[in-house]
């Protein structure tokens, strides 16, 4: 007995220094030394000057001489104070020559960094932007550039930190005419490889920006893309987007390129204006760019690239030929079929999402390409199939045999913890599908989950 109360308290003892000497620890320089080096590993090869955490997610800035690149959860947001030239002058003024009076634009992620430059160069009344989290626009103002700091400082800017989905269900609730809506919205972000970013590609959303563009208002997205070869996956995800637009908009006309630009309008002037018209526009803009002049827009929308690139999608004759997108894919059934029913993007369908999974894995995990491709033509029913199957045999063989009765339990046990874990799964794909951002909601989920099965 004595020697169990020594050990008792030896333990204790233990313990209570333990405890002390990790507050001490936590409390110390040494606890943000180690913090700081374990984020650091993250970047291998980069200057990490800043990384913080909001509600959000991670903000993230490296530096290389003097040039700054802003990531918001490892995805490059933007570049300063030199950005990618071609990308921001393009997806701006590419589609600003389809509009005849530019009056109001509307910024979807994205627009600090060069975006927000070239538009100020237009006589703007107002430009929207949303930027969800308030920590990215907070750490370029800590790191400023001659860049940024014109952009932030234009009085026509408004910024809103309010999911861009959101803020164009509201606008779309306080529009009062469609001549107050917008006539460019410019969706600024990387191609659907998260359920967050796939709500900016699929029909309910684009049925929300269609409501608010004004009579020739144009809404500008990009897809990856190329001029020499397509692949297989890259062809899923500009037909996905092809399709998901052209339900929605009377006009879609895709500007080929290493990066695809899909512009789409209510109004048919997309599709009937000129090369010519549209150079002599920029001509007398006179806007100053850095890359376009009139020989590279004549470039950018030469007839023969878009022949080419309808014919890379399985449509030969153009927009309204849906022939089959590749004849390797002939046949296929399930929701990755080739009907072009097949790739319209919905929020609680989203195959936007597994074919940029496809494509992201078809350029860094080869291997699983094929696996991809085979699960993509198996049916959600056909993939239950085989579970259901073997539980009614093995009851069957319990029921007839008498055999297996203690197996029972286990596997209730089993099917009842995979049915609340896929339960817990869905609840949050189907959160951030519907409101984008499920960073901080997390935590709360999981505990909820494991209180119900507590």
């Amino acid at each position: 007995s004595g020697w169990s109360a020594a050990r008792r308290l030896a333990l204790t003892v233990g313990l209570a220094v333990l405890l002390l000497a990790s507050v001490a620890f936590l409390i110390s320089p040494w606890a943000g030394k180690i913090q700081r080096w374990a984020i650091g590993q993250q970047w291998p090869g980069y200057d990490l000057v800043y990384s913080e955490n909001s509600v959000y997610g991670n903000v993230a800035v490296v530096q290389r001489e003097s040039q700054y690149t802003f990531y918001a959860d490892g995805i490059p947001i933007l570049t300063a104070p030199v950005p990618d030239v071609a990308a921001v002058e393009e997806i701006v003024h590419l589609p600003m020559l389809f509009v005849t009076q530019p009056r109001r634009v509307l910024v979807l992620s994205g627009g600090v960094g060069g975006v927000l430059a070239e538009l100020a160069k237009y006589p703007l009344e107002r430009i929207d932007y949303a930027e969800l989290d308030p920590l990215l626009i907070r750490a370029v103002q800590q790191f400023p550039t001659p860049l940024t700091v014109s952009e932030l400082g234009d009085p026509r800017l408004q910024i809103e930190h309010v999911d861009g989905r959101l803020l164009v269900r509201q606008r779309q609730q306080a529009l009062v005419s469609p001549q107050a809506g917008y006539d460019l919205v410019i969706v600024n972000l990387p191609y659907p490889s998260t359920l967050q970013l796939n709500r900016f590609y699929t029909l309910e959303f684009f049925e929300l920006v269609r409501a608010l563009l004004a009579e020739e208002g144009v809404i500008v997205l990009s897809t990856p893309g190329t001029l020499s070869y397509m692949s297989a996956e890259m062809r899923d995800l500009n037909a996905m987007a092809y399709h998901t637009l052209g339900n929605v908009f009377a006009s879609v006309r895709p500007i080929p390129g290493d990066l695809t630009l899909w512009l789409a309008s209510p109004s048919g002037d997309l599709l009937t204006v000129p090369v010519e018209a549209l150079v002599k526009r920029w001509e007398e803009r006179d806007l100053g760019t850095a890359l376009l002049t009139p020989a590279h827009i004549r470039l950018r929308l030469e007839q023969r690239y878009l022949d080419w690139f309808w014919s890379s999608l399985g449509l030969e004759g153009g927009p309204g030929r849906d022939v089959g997108l590749g004849k390797e894919r002939e046949g296929r059934q399930g929701w990755f079929s080739t009907s072009a029913s097949a790739y319209i993007n919905q929020d609680l369908r989203p195959v936007g999402l597994f074919y940029g999974l496809s494509y992201w894995n078809a350029l860094f995990s080869p291997g699983l390409a094929r696996l991809l491709g085979t699960v993509g033509r198996l049916n959600l029913w056909i993939l239950c199939l085989p579970i259901v199957i073997f539980v009614l045999l093995f009851l069957a063989v319990v029921k007839l045999t008498g055999k297996g009765r203690g197996g029972v339990v286990p596997i209730i046990i089993g099917a009842t913890g995979l049915a609340g874990m896929t339960a817990d799964l869905i609840i949050i794909f189907a959160f951030q599908s519907l409101y984008g951002y499920v960073y901080h909601w997390v935590a709360l989920f999981i505990t909820a989950f494991m209180a119900g099965l507590a």
